[in-house]
């Protein structure tokens, strides 16, 4: 699905054909247990807007701080990410049900764009069942020995509730996310979302959506 947001960009809906547009968007009953738990936790929770706004402390995504996975502190996300077109940002754990699935289609999807300008951040959090409960150094070992990945791995961060990082609460509150005096929750690990770093447009894509069908909008947005 193309992001509608991105649309300023002139991007237009992969064609395809009624029978296949069914099969893509037809849902299946979910026996897994993220599906299981997607259904219980998160789908209905919000942050309200303060009366006064700022929700968000930033206006732009690409002045926020951050901290990588080896510790170190970056002034700002835009000294990461210097020179490329599309950013896509997830929330990444290592014990869920949708771990590997998603990481290997996530390195893909680097694999073939990132010389074309794509940067994947990925920020380990442990807010859902507490499936991320490593050190850094846990993590980093989970991320590049075991599912092989290289894109940038950040620090490990809320991304709902009071304590959600700023990168998270901006990126919330500028999507599909935000209910116009409230802001809903990222639903389960490796929500996903989508940013054109020139018009800051965001489009927010939900945990069981694989990354592999964000391929014909990563691919037209870095035409």
């Amino acid at each position: 699905m193309v992001p509608k947001n991105l649309k300023s960009k002139g991007i237009k809906k992969k064609p395809v054909t009624k029978k296949k547009t069914n099969a893509k968007i037809e849902k299946k009953p979910d026996t897994t247990r993220a599906g299981d738990a997607n259904k219980k936790r998160n789908t209905k929770k919000v942050d309200q807007i303060p009366s006064g706004g700022g929700f968000t402390a930033y206006k732009s995504l690409l002045d926020i701080p951050v901290t990588d996975i080896d510790g170190r502190q970056h002034k700002a996300i835009r000294d990461l990410v210097k020179g490329k077109k599309l950013l896509l940002v997830v929330n990444v754990a290592s014990k869920c049900g949708l771990t590997k699935k998603t990481y290997t289609q996530l390195g893909a999807l680097y694999k073939q764009y990132q010389k074309q300008g794509l940067e994947i951040l990925a920020f380990p959090c442990n807010q859902f069942a507490s499936q991320e409960p490593g050190s850094r150094e846990q993590i980093k070992a989970f991320a590049r020995v075991t599912q092989s990945t290289t894109f940038p791995l950040l620090d490990k961060v809320a991304v709902n509730g009071p304590n959600a990082h700023e990168v998270f609460k901006y990126l919330r509150f500028h999507s599909e996310l935000n209910n116009g005096d409230s802001v809903g929750h990222i639903h389960w690990n490796f929500g996903k979302f989508l940013i054109d770093p020139a018009t800051m447009a965001v489009h927010y894509f939900n945990p069981r959506e694989d990354p592999q069908n964000l391929e014909f909008a990563v691919a037209t947005c870095l035409q």
